[in-house]
């Protein structure tokens, strides 16, 4: 991720475009900037436009506008340049043109923000604004820069952790950013002494979607029913959908069953990689994973999910959301006999 700009809002240049995946560190920065502006020009010369929706002309007059009260104005417009299509009528494309133009002009009284998650850098609009103003993209953190975000955001909360604990917090949470500011609050609420444990964020963190799905096939691969069942009506309990539950199910054998073909042939991590079109980081940790099977079981366990599949989708086994004991019933059968292994050949 780019560093985030220390100016304060009257030091500015009035032409900006924040974007990236990132969209909690986006929205933080946009956060500050808007404290910022109130506190030196008060809130009540804020403007913010939907771009999916307003014109050119609103974006003009909404910058041209006269401070009321105060010596500045801030112009946020939020998915303007990624909502612009190509195929876009002449009027349109007129419009951005008059945009384009527009932005040399910017009055000083005016700081002009595009707000956007994804762009397309080679539209006109933004290698203007690249030419003119200022960009800021923020990036996902990923590996060793996320654990130490988690650091110090515990510690500026007040609270301690250490990073091996940081980086299984990462884990937990499949690294998304708005859940880990959840969790790192109800963490430390949690502990009086504000001193994070490994034991802490297992008792008190719901983990994500994917993670609690990978946390699943690895308690099937080491023949642990109890943590396998747990960790299936767990999901259930959150109120994720058993068909979603189901289909990542099969999606992660379906890896698996790959990666172990790969393996056996004596493939390296990153031809594995780059066949699979893996994230560099998962690569390890699933062929850890497939390595608690052999080739054969994970054959059996995807053929049985194949099975369980047609049944489905042809009505021998209900998966209505008001008819699911069935469907509930074959997958915790499934679970119980130690993951589909030892012969079991019928489901149903």
């Amino acid at each position: 991720m780019r560093t985030c700009s220390k100016k304060l809002i009257n030091k500015m240049d009035n032409l900006w475009l924040f974007y990236g995946e990132n969209t909690y560190f986006l929205n933080q920065e946009l956060k500050r900037w808007k404290e910022s502006f109130i506190e030196k020009h008060g809130d009540i010369n804020i403007e913010t436009l939907n771009g999916e929706t307003c014109a050119v002309k609103d974006i003009i007059f909404a910058c041209d506008a006269v401070p009321f009260l105060g010596e500045k104005r801030l112009v946020i417009v939020k998915n303007f340049i990624s909502s612009q299509k190509s195929e876009e009528t002449d009027r349109k494309k007129e419009d951005q043109k008059a945009l384009i133009a527009y932005l040399k002009q910017v009055p000083s009284t005016c700081v002009l923000v595009f707000f956007e998650q994804s762009v397309d850098k080679r539209r006109a609009l933004f290698k203007k604004i690249k030419e003119a103003g200022t960009i800021k993209e923020f990036e996902n953190l990923k590996g060793t820069s996320l654990s130490q975000w988690i650091l110090e955001e515990v510690n500026k909360r007040g609270g301690k952790i250490e990073f091996t604990n940081a980086q299984f917090l990462a884990e937990m949470t499949g690294r998304d950013v708005w859940q880990l500011n959840q969790e790192i609050n109800k963490l430390l609420a949690y502990k009086e002494d504000k001193q994070i444990s490994r034991e802490d964020i297992e008792k008190t963190v719901s983990a994500n979607f994917n993670v609690s799905i990978f946390a699943f096939v690895d308690a099937v691969g080491q023949r642990n029913a109890k943590k396998a069942l747990d960790l299936f009506h767990g999901l259930l309990d959150r109120g994720e959908s058993l068909q979603m539950i189901f289909y990542m199910i099969v999606r992660q054998f379906r890896l698996l069953l790959q990666v172990r073909y790969l393996l056996d042939k004596k493939f390296d991590y990153r031809t594995i990689t780059s066949k699979l079109k893996l994230i560099p980081f998962q690569t390890p940790i699933l062929c850890k994973q497939a390595l608690n099977f052999s080739s054969e079981e994970l054959k059996e366990i995807y053929r049985i999910l194949f099975e369980i599949d047609i049944d489905i989708k042809t009505g021998k086994i209900p998966a209505t959301q008001d008819n699911q004991k069935i469907f509930i019933l074959v997958l915790e059968r499934m679970i119980v006999k130690r993951g589909f292994l030892g012969g079991v050949t019928s489901v149903v």
